[in-house]
């Protein structure tokens, strides 16, 4: 069970063949637990607060660990709460000027949807790489989405090129899901909280008196 402990390399005989047979499981098995516990630890922590500045911080952290990434960043879209186009946050600073490129990948996931650069030629046919400090060898996007309603995209990059495994884009794509529905979540919170700050200041400072009814027409 001590799944942090290599299992050390004991030859070429059949010994030493199992030793590596035991090790790849080993790894295997503590990446798909590492996995879990990440998206488990999302998912409790995005039900637990429509407070996206303190849920999301560690949830991007613990991205950034999981894949070995230089940064992950997660950037929104604007709407009419105050939110505007470009809020971001994001793990791993910003290593070579690449919160740049973040409103060109915002724009490159809404109209494509999910894309990976890991040829940085070809990037630059997309995204405009000669203004960085540091090379930006490998990319993941991935739009976040509340039903059809386009909300902002998660983005992982690496300075040294990196290919893509189907499991850590299935990952991703889980959790960008996820945190598709909780921004759409908190903003539809704060819309109500506003609603229902507008509608205690005007029962508050009106001089007449109020009654409700509902739909039944009962007071």
């Amino acid at each position: 069970g001590h799944l942090d402990q290599s299992v050390p390399g004991l030859g070429e005989d059949e010994i030493g063949r199992l030793a590596a047979s035991f090790e790849r499981m080993r790894r295997s098995l503590k990446s798909r637990l590492d996995e879990m516990a990440l998206l488990l630890s999302a998912s409790q922590r995005l039900a637990s607060s429509y407070d996206l500045e303190r849920v999301l911080p560690p949830i991007l952290e613990g991205v950034r660990e999981l894949t070995q990434s230089d940064q992950v960043r997660l950037v929104l879209v604007a709407d009419s709460l105050g939110w505007s186009s470009g809020t971001l946050f994001a793990s791993g600073g910003d290593p070579g000027g690449w919160a740049g490129l973040d409103p060109a990948i915002l724009e490159l996931c809404r109209q494509r949807g999910r894309f990976v650069l890991e040829n940085p030629a070809r990037a630059r046919a997309l995204l405009d790489l000669g203004s960085l400090s540091a090379p930006l060898e490998g990319l993941l996007a991935l739009p976040l989405r509340s039903e059809d309603v386009f909300v902002g995209c998660l983005w992982v990059g690496y300075l040294r090129p990196h290919v893509f495994s189907p499991d850590a884009t299935n990952l991703l794509s889980i959790l960008a899901g996820q945190l598709g529905v909780s921004v759409a979540n908190a903003r539809l919170f704060l819309q109500a909280q506003v609603e229902r700050s507008r509608l205690s200041s005007i029962l508050e400072t009106t001089p007449d008196g109020v009654i409700l009814l509902d739909a039944h027409g009962l007071v």
